[in-house]
């Protein structure tokens, strides 16, 4: 690339020298041209006015050598166009305006670079015949044609210096890029451009979109291998109890069969929870989750929900409260089964960390239309520094936790349900001087059929 740019810009260089260097010549032929047929325009005149002293060959001769005249004869000019005596070398008849020499014109002109005069001198003796005073001169070449030559080569060679340098700093960094992003191809996301202070705006543009690249694939490798880890470890958690028991039942040595199988239905619907999950987050990914957006009731989405984890809530000792459901439909944007998913996954996230209660809210939010949810539990609550970070499906909470339930990627999964609905999600902590952790989802509003 860098050979292609310096031959590129030295071409361009030398082809803007070649027209302009043309140009200049051709020009300046042509003044000079001009210049030297007026200048022997100008003597054929003066010698035409002593006409009786050139005829003589002595004078001709020594004008010649003195008047740097190349040729110099006087013909006559016949009435029928024709000449007695000889033209200059090089000079034909038809290069003569002859029908101005006999109206008694000077003429003048040029034949590439020689330059002629004629002026004819009317014979008063011989009426219709003339004398014409003929003189020829090579033109100069034009004035300066080496000067110019040097200045053209010295601006060759200037743009040959100035294309390697310009190419250089152009293909350098280009060059570093290329091979930062090979580099990260491969799989060495430690590679960097380095960015120089000097450095045009799009380089360091680019310099820096590749390594901001680069660090966000290393930051994603390391979450990627922390969320294996993880599960590995919700995996392995289940899959060893349901194992444990297993082998005693098999082998007789437990003690009590009916809860060693109670566990390992418990800890194999937890696995396949898990499993579930992690299909859901895989689908969200791949965009190839189903949506059915559409008015739904949200006060009849947190009521079903309730209902249904009700028995569970209540039989682990808590107490379950749920306020807003009463009144007409608050219509939400939404799809229904998600976002009864979404409730569920929130309640049991709640039921996880809740010391004596659950609270289940749904109202509109002041001023806007649209639904708004909030599940609370009067747990421990949540760090602040770790409040951004508990919808992520690689954070792991540090949290106490009371009781075991779903996989640890319920949170996860509401946020790319609501974000996938149009929604909001956030987590409010704390909510009372104990503690508590309250989760909001925000919903636009949706028209009724009616209204539509």
């Amino acid at each position: 690339m860098r050979r292609r740019l310096v031959i590129s810009f030295v071409g361009l260089v030398a082809g803007v020298l070649a027209l302009t260097g043309l140009g200049t010549f051709v020009l300046t032929a042509r003044a000079t041209a001009a210049s030297e047929q007026h200048d022997l325009r100008t003597e054929a005149e003066a010698l035409a006015h002593q006409s009786d002293l050139v005829t003589h060959p002595t004078v001709l001769a020594i004008l010649k050598s003195i008047g740097r005249i190349e040729g110099a004869t006087i013909p006559i000019l016949t009435p029928d166009g024709g000449f007695l005596g000889n033209l200059p070398a090089h000079l034909a008849v038809t290069d003569l305006d002859v029908a101005s020499l006999e109206a008694g014109h000077a003429t003048s002109g040029h034949k590439a670079r020689l330059v002629f005069a004629a002026v004819p001198v009317t014979l008063p003796a011989a009426p219709g015949y003339h004398y014409v005073v003929v003189l020829t001169r090579n033109a100069p070449p034009p004035p300066g044609a080496g000067y110019v030559f040097l200045v053209a080569a010295a601006a060759l060679v200037a743009s040959v210096l100035l294309a390697t340098w310009i190419a250089g700093r152009f293909t350098r960094p280009l060059a570093a890029a290329l091979s930062a992003t090979r580099g990260i191809a491969e799989g060495d996301l430690d590679s960097r451009v380095d960015v120089g202070p000097h450095d045009d705006p799009e380089i360091q543009t680019l310099a820096t979109s590749i390594n901001t690249m680069a660090a966000n694939l290393a930051a994603a490798r390391v979450a990627e291998r922390e969320f294996l880890l993880s599960i590995s470890h919700e995996l392995r958690t289940p899959l060893t109890s349901i194992l444990g028991y297993a082998e005693a039942v098999a082998d007789g040595t437990a003690d009590d069969v009916a809860r060693a199988v109670k566990v390992i239905g418990a800890e194999g619907r937890r696995l396949n929870r898990l499993v579930d999950d992690l299909l859901s987050l895989a689908r969200l990914d791949a965009r190839s989750f189903s949506f059915a957006i559409g008015p739904v009731d949200a006060r009849s989405a947190v009521a079903d929900a309730a209902t249904g984890m009700r028995p569970a809530i209540e039989g682990a000792g808590l107490s379950l409260a749920i306020t807003g459901t009463d009144g007409p439909p608050l219509l939400a944007r939404a799809d229904a089964d998600r976002l009864r998913q979404v409730i569920t996954n929130l309640v049991e996230n709640a039921y996880k960390f809740a010391r004596t209660s659950i609270a289940i809210d749904v109202s509109s939010p002041p001023g806007t239309a649209g639904a708004r949810i909030t599940v609370t539990d009067d747990g421990p609550g949540i760090a602040q520094p770790a409040i951004e970070k508990v919808f992520d499906r690689r954070y792991s909470d540090d949290r106490a936790v009371a009781r075991k339930a779903g996989s640890g990627l319920g949170l996860a999964i509401v946020a790319e349900l609501v974000s996938a609905m149009g929604g909001t999600v956030r987590a409010v902590s704390p909510v009372t001087e104990a503690g508590g952790t309250s989760m909001v989802v925000d919903l636009a509003g949706a028209p009724s059929a009616r209204d539509a």
